[in-house]
């Protein structure tokens, strides 16, 4: 299933970024207005997934099966232009995805631990390659199976139509405008003269 996006141009300035963070929180205050709380919805800001990157991340939760995550990223070589981008999401997707890579940093201190005692560390790094790409792979299927199992099973909120609709609601935020460039009037402070 893949993403559903479009981008939001703005007119090239230095304040991009807090012009993207105003269109992201204009995005957020839709979210709530559609999904409010009291009918079992969570609307809840993210920070973004890497640490030094400009990025904001809204999450529309329903319970644990369903949910969308919608991810606002400008492109780092023209940075007034920004993908504005809704894909499924669940709690399930996320604690699957918590518990895999758990597993997996256990699973290969268990493998370089007794690697060590058997075997010289270097062919063991290299041995480990293998073992980590399948267990990736293993790990991303695993996580997209079982959290669209649940979602199957417990009902999900979210379908390909319902995010495609949600989209077209997110295309009508309009995105802000720069600050005006006029100069200031300028004013005099003579005072009484008398």
């Amino acid at each position: 299933m893949a993403d559903q996006f479009f981008f939001v141009t703005l007119e090239p300035s230095l304040t991009n970024p807090q012009q993207f963070a105003e269109y992201a929180c204009n995005a957020e205050a839709l979210l709530q207005q559609l999904y409010p709380p009291y009918s079992g919805y969570r609307v809840q800001s993210l920070k973004p997934e890497l640490e030094k990157t400009v990025q904001w991340r809204v999450s529309v939760w329903h319970g644990w099966s369903s949910g969308v995550l919608l991810e606002i990223t400008p492109d780092r070589k023209m940075p007034h232009i920004a993908r504005v981008s809704l894909e499924w999401h669940s709690r399930v997707k996320e604690l699957v995805n918590t518990i895999m890579t758990k597993l997996g940093a256990v699973l290969m201190l268990i493998y370089l631990a007794v690697g060590i005692f058997f075997g010289r560390l270097l062919i063991l790094l290299i041995a480990s390659i293998p073992f980590v790409l399948v267990y990736a792979a293993f790990s991303v299927l695993t996580r997209y199976l079982v959290a669209k199992l649940v979602a199957t099973v417990a009902g999900d909120s979210f379908n390909d139509g319902r995010r495609a609709e949600l989209l077209d609601r997110l295309r009508q935020v309009p995105a802000p405008k720069a600050p005006s460039t006029q100069p200031l009037a300028t004013a005099s402070f003579a005072g009484n003269v008398g």
